[in-house]
């Protein structure tokens, strides 16, 4: 029974964060700022500072992309590659953003996109109705900038 109730306190605090990231319609600012989203890009800034290139800057647009994507994929249990003109990482079962990263990171191609020459970045999140969750990155150069 504790250890039933653990599990469940667990879920919501991981849950929680989450499901609010859908909250961001309207404002691609709410979304660059959810934690995920940050934390994402703080683990691919010093990945990249690491192999001694300068960061990406987090993109609306991109973001918007990566968490439509995202969506979109938990939403219909699809796991393949969107036709955006972007570099394109995804992910999907993997329970945190420092996990999805690792993956990435430990993979020859996905790394490559994460060290790549845009100077833009862009992070989704989303968990499907069963609990899994979906994972975004897209690259690029030359996308709006919001305005303040």
């Amino acid at each position: 029974m504790k250890r039933e109730l653990l599990a469940a306190i667990w879920s919501i605090l991981i849950c929680i964060p989450l499901a609010s990231a859908g909250d961001w319609r309207g404002s691609e600012q709410l979304l660059m700022d959810h934690p995920t989203i940050q934390r994402m890009h703080d683990i691919q800034t010093e990945h990249r500072s690491r192999n001694g290139l300068r960061p990406q800057v987090l993109n609306a647009e991109l973001c918007r992309a990566a968490q439509e994507w995202s969506e979109y994929m938990a939403t219909h249990h699809y796991f393949e590659h969107s036709h955006y003109p972007v570099a394109e990482n995804i992910a999907v079962g993997q329970g945190s953003a420092s996990a999805a990263m690792s993956a990435w990171i430990g993979s020859r191609g996905h790394n490559a996109n994460l060290l790549g020459g845009g100077s833009q970045v862009g992070f989704g999140v989303a968990q499907s109705a069963d609990g899994t969750r979906y994972w975004t990155s897209c690259h690029g150069s030359g996308f709006r900038v919001l305005s303040d």
